[in-house]
């Protein structure tokens, strides 16, 4: 304990959350390789850090409409938006 920590207080334990690993992509869980489409359980922080790099996508998240392909439980939206040019 931290000499600058009050008696008595601890550190929460992480909150799991459960995601799955995005198309193309593969992580490393507790040194195992997930690849696309596995679901994987992660704390928060990790998740969400994983989640905005492309790596994995929130468990039972599905888009409301639009176009797009199921594949494994994601949801995925492709294309590029209209009106927009390619390089």
């Amino acid at each position: 304990m931290a000499a600058n920590e009050p008696t008595g207080t601890r550190t929460p334990a992480p909150v799991e959350v459960k995601y799955v690993v995005a198309p193309g992509r593969s992580v490393r869980v507790d040194g195992k390789s997930c690849g696309p489409g596995t679901p994987v359980n992660l704390d928060r922080a990790e998740g969400e850090r994983l989640r905005a790099g492309g790596f994995v996508v929130r468990a039972g998240t599905e888009s409301k409409g639009g176009a797009g392909v199921s594949v494994g439980g994601l949801r995925i939206q492709g294309g590029r938006k209209p009106g927009t040019k390619l390089a």
